[in-house]
């Protein structure tokens, strides 16, 4: 989820925590793999009839798509609806609808999106919302290596010709932002490496020789407590073991990934691992270990931040508990906290 400068002003009269907090919080919590908290959060926002509620939902539809909920397209139309509003609403809008289009199989679809999400960015003028472009093109990456593996079963050349273009358009503009970041307070930034990770990875799997080694970096890249983008990096490490002919470690991964897109509820992500191990023959992946709603151990920018009094009518939500961290996970979790402090002060 793209990060955003802090408003400080409640959508309504009466509306209890300020737009900007209420955003931060549901990124936490995307991050952290607590999307029942969520959920929650997204329930108690009012009427979809101002920017900083149409922010919040925008923060939070990830959530929704994730988990194929019924109101995903429905909150998806209203925001597309205000496109022009605001070129950061816009951006983060293209890039969950270029998500779900990609999960109902309309490659068409989710490659305009990302056109948008492209060019949403490319009107933010704050240098390190303008680096967010790096999400949307590492997401139109993914895309672009959908529509060559399905050039490629077809035959189709011209199609295939055309994403290995596209694609690697996307892969240098996702090479020079993380470029411009070093030299920068964002040089460590862990959301840049991981994107940047992925995009690299997505590439091999563009050009038909899906790399291991390319995709373990990216999940090594994510693990510093970005839940579903580990396990969705860990699908694409399943498939590339197994296309190596290491079927004990791709079991291993895709087991793995099944086991949080259970426990997150993510039901997209769930029945492409269960649709991989059927056409591996992997055999199917036991149910996950953990309970729907549990959350997962945070970052420590997350354990630092406090997380304020309960959604209204909502009860407590859930604390993230302790985790320990290596040194340079501390160091990144740090850095990454500050970042977020700066933006909402």
């Amino acid at each position: 989820m793209g990060s955003r400068r802090c408003c400080c002003s409640p959508a309504r009269p009466g509306w209890a925590r300020p737009a900007c907090w209420r955003r931060s919080q549901l990124k936490a919590h995307y991050r952290a793999g607590d999307w029942d908290a969520c959920e929650r959060l997204l329930a108690a926002v009012p009427a979809l009839t101002t920017l900083p509620v149409a922010e919040v939902v925008a923060q939070g539809l990830g959530v929704l798509v994730a988990r194929a909920r019924p109101a995903a397209p429905v909150r998806l139309r209203q925001l597309v609806g205000l496109a022009g509003a605001d070129p950061v609403l816009d951006r983060d809008v293209a890039v969950w609808e270029a998500e779900l289009a990609t999960w109902q199989g309309d490659l068409d679809r989710a490659r305009s999106a990302v056109r948008r999400g492209l060019a949403a960015a490319d009107g933010i003028e704050l240098f390190d919302q303008a680096l967010e472009g790096a999400w949307v093109a590492m997401n139109g990456l993914s895309v672009e290596a959908d529509r060559a593996e399905q050039a490629r079963a077809t035959g189709d050349s011209a199609t295939l010709h055309d994403a290995t273009e596209v694609g690697r358009a996307l892969l240098e503009r996702v090479r020079a932002d993380a470029e411009q970041a070093n030299g920068t307070a964002l040089a460590h930034d862990v959301h840049i490496r991981g994107r940047h990770a992925k995009a690299e990875a997505e590439w091999t799997r563009l050009q038909g020789r899906s790399d291991p080694t390319r995709w373990q970096a990216a999940v090594d890249a994510f693990s510093f407590g970005h839940v579903y983008a580990v396990a969705r990096c860990q699908w694409r490490l399943a498939e590339a073991l197994a296309g190596a002919g290491d079927r004990e470690q791709a079991t291993t991964a895709a087991r793995a990934a099944h086991a949080t897109a259970t426990r997150l509820g993510a039901a997209a992500l769930q029945a492409a691992l269960e649709a991989l191990a059927r056409r591996l023959g992997l055999g199917q992946p036991p149910p996950g270990p953990y309970a729907p709603g549990l959350a997962v151990a945070a970052p420590l920018s997350l354990r630092a931040w406090p997380q304020g009094p309960p959604v209204e009518g909502s009860g407590e939500p859930p604390r993230l508990p302790f985790c320990p961290l290596s040194r340079s996970d501390s160091l990144f979790s740090l850095v990454n906290g500050l970042s977020l402090w700066w933006h909402m002060h």
